[in-house]
């Protein structure tokens, strides 16, 4: 098997997207995804270098958020990667496609457990972002974790006076005394 030069597919996905024909261009995007779905790379940091380097580009993470609805189970070399997207997005709505293949895949612990890794050691944007992502991972259903991440965000509410994670802080905590 030759190896697949995904920018180019990228590229042509892309095309698709700025076609006038949007049913057109759906449909082609959609032929698209099941062809990479069906020649996805193994789950390898070095098979999978190009859609790692995606995720941190503003344009591309797009695509490969777009490809991992499609794809399922999200590779375990994406996991660390997609989070980091999913923290770095600004948009609290946006973040969600980042954020919902690795809690479909691995499990709301486990994205828990990565988020409140950046809101405890990430910058304070990262901190922010991660709580904004936090409200993805469904229910706190392992207590002492939940806990621990409430104990965290309320601590940043009460030490941080950066403007984005004390929102972040506040909606979040909100949310979790209403919810």
């Amino acid at each position: 098997m030759s190896r697949i030069d995904w920018a180019k597919i990228y590229e042509r996905y892309q095309a698709y997207a700025q076609q006038s024909n949007s049913q057109e261009a759906q449909q082609n995007q959609l032929k698209l995804l099941a062809w990479i779905g069906s020649h996805f790379p193994k789950d390898t940091p070095n098979a999978l270098q190009w859609w790692i380097e995606a995720l941190a580009d503003e344009q591309k993470k797009w695509f490969v958020a777009r490809v991992m609805e499609h794809r399922h189970p999200l590779p375990q070399s994406l996991l660390a990667p997609m989070i980091r997207a999913g923290v770095r997005e600004s948009d609290p709505s946006r973040n969600r496609a980042f954020i919902q293949p690795c809690v479909q895949t691995f499990g709301g612990i486990s994205v828990q457990q990565q988020l409140l890794h950046y809101v405890q050691q990430g910058t304070n944007p990262e901190k922010a972002g991660a709580m904004k992502a936090l409200f993805w991972t469904g229910n706190f259903s392992d207590l002492p974790l939940r806990e621990q991440i409430w104990q965290t965000i309320e601590h940043e509410s009460q030490t941080n006076p950066d403007p984005q994670v004390q929102s972040a802080a506040k909606a979040l905590l909100g949310y979790g005394n209403n919810g």
